[in-house]
């Protein structure tokens, strides 16, 4: 063998080689671009399964009050009253607390505070149907609010009130009834908050 036929069989193996190393190179070169495209198509599918093409309607309305200085909406646990009627209790009302409790009410173990009703709901024996039954909320003896039922087919009367400027008091509140056609009551509530007397 000749000399110039070893050179040339090394050319033609140098030339082979380069060919299939280049070839091995686009050939990765392609895989790899393949995998990273199929990567961003993938990160493309699952950004697009990400957003919401078809987006539910809620709707939903929200009132927002603020307190306000003659309800119980936030006010502290401690503050707010529910009295009931009691006639067992010297002041006849009896203060139910958070926990279900009652026990005897008294504006006296409230030394410096107010006393503001919001609240006043009451059940009585109203007599014959059709008849007006007159329920009050007395001060010291003195009628500060009255509230009037016809008794239905039951004999029954009764009414649940709010009051606009709240009825403020540092006394122990009275329920009285105020019409012979009224025979006693089922119950009656008064809800309200405490406050300092300032």
């Amino acid at each position: 063998m000749s000399k110039q036929t070893v050179q040339k069989n090394d050319a033609s193996t140098n030339g082979t080689f380069g060919i299939g190393l280049k070839f091995a190179a686009v050939t990765a070169a392609v895989i790899i671009m393949a995998v990273f495209a199929a990567g961003t198509a993938t990160a493309a599918t699952m950004t697009q399964n990400v957003n919401v093409v078809n987006k539910p309607t809620v709707n939903a309305n929200a009132t927002i009050t603020a307190p306000g200085p003659l309800t119980n909406v936030g006010r502290l646990a401690s503050q707010q009253v529910m009295l009931l009627l009691a006639p067992a209790c010297p002041s006849s009302l009896a203060l139910t607390a958070a926990d279900s409790t009652v026990s005897c009410f008294d504006m006296a173990n409230y030394p410096g505070q107010v006393l503001v009703i919001t609240d006043f709901t009451w059940s009585a024996a109203g007599g014959p149907a059709n008849t007006t039954c007159l329920v009050g909320i007395t001060l010291n003896h003195n009628l500060v609010y009255e509230s009037t039922a016809v008794a239905a087919s039951d004999t029954w009367a009764g009414k649940s009130e709010q009051f606009m400027t709240g009825l403020k008091t540092t006394v122990n509140p009275q329920i009285a009834i105020f019409s012979n056609t009224c025979t006693g009551f089922n119950g009656a509530t008064m809800f309200g908050y405490l406050l300092p007397n300032q």
